[in-house]
């Protein structure tokens, strides 16, 4: 499913819509000629058109190009609900999943996210409802998305199940999860990383003008990195994140199929020990210890 390696990539699919359907379609063409295997959504996932937009969408494409999923996996993600903001109550999370697999048109899904953690439920309680999803063959595996380390551990007591992925905010502009203790318990359990906003939201890609002063300061090394390696910024990006030893996979999250088929075409960039460094320096405003 997550397999990390210099040049791999997860698609994910949160910004489209009804509107860039054609170019989801043709996007997920793309990512199957270059070997990108491993697709993620969710379901709140859907923008003005609301929750379960794509979700839906991908059930019709399953349904009018099958074609395009052969050799894949699917991620999804289940726990926000609007207005709560999150309901991991063994009910709620039941129908979650159940109204998922309707909108994907399929039985099982090969990966199931907690999309992020409620405070109001018991892990023994979200535990339970995940291993009975392995066990009634409605996924695969089981994931947590947006935990504390502490959070992993507390569910991780009461799973059956290993916890096979954590997806976590991880990018040049944001290194929280190297110092916080996400990415060494990932390591410690074996356990995959997926990178959401591995380009840092797109803020690294602005008018320099009007940049935070942070943001800036990674900017400039970026752009010393990316002349130096004859590169993009953004490959720069991902270089940074696959480059930790914990061997995340940044999640590419273009709708622009000529975006997305010159990202994948793109050389895989390796920075030296001491470029990583000086980045992560600069993401931080000092020098390390």
């Amino acid at each position: 499913m997550l397999t990390p390696s210099p040049n791999s990539f997860a698609f994910g699919t949160w910004r489209f819509s009804t509107a860039t359907y054609d170019d989801f379609a043709e996007c997920l063409s793309i990512c199957k000629q270059h070997g990108i295997t491993h697709i993620d959504t969710a379901d709140v996932y859907g923008g003005e058109e609301g929750f379960g937009t794509v979700e839906t969408l991908l059930g019709r494409l399953r349904s009018e190009a099958p074609e395009l999923f052969d050799g894949t996996t699917l991620a999804t993600k289940i726990g926000i609900q609007f207005g709560s903001p999150y309901n991991q109550s063994p009910s709620y999370l039941r129908d979650a999943m159940r109204a998922s697999l309707d909108r994907l048109q399929m039985d099982k899904v090969d990966l199931i996210y907690i999309h992020r953690p409620d405070n109001l439920a018991h892990p023994a309680d979200v535990a339970e409802v995940l291993d009975g999803f392995v066990l009634e063959g409605l996924t695969e595996k089981v994931a947590v998305s947006n935990y504390t380390p502490w959070q992993v551990a507390a569910l991780r007591t009461y799973l059956q199940a290993e916890i096979y992925a954590h997806q976590i905010e991880f990018s040049p502009l944001y290194v929280a999860p190297i110092f916080e203790g996400l990415l060494d318990d990932a390591m410690s359990h074996r356990t995959r990383i997926a990178a959401w906003s591995p380009l840092g939201g797109g803020s690294l890609f602005g008018d320099k003008a009007h940049m935070e002063t942070h943001v800036l300061r990674v900017r400039e090394e970026m752009d010393d990195l990316a002349k130096a390696h004859d590169a993009s910024l953004a490959d720069i990006a991902y270089g940074f994140v696959r480059q930790h030893p914990g061997g995340a996979v940044p999640i590419i999250g273009t709708t622009k199929p000529a975006r997305l088929r010159e990202t994948l075409e793109a050389t895989p960039v390796s920075l030296e020990r001491n470029e990583w460094y000086r980045l992560l320096e600069a993401s931080l405003g000092h020098r390390m210890p």
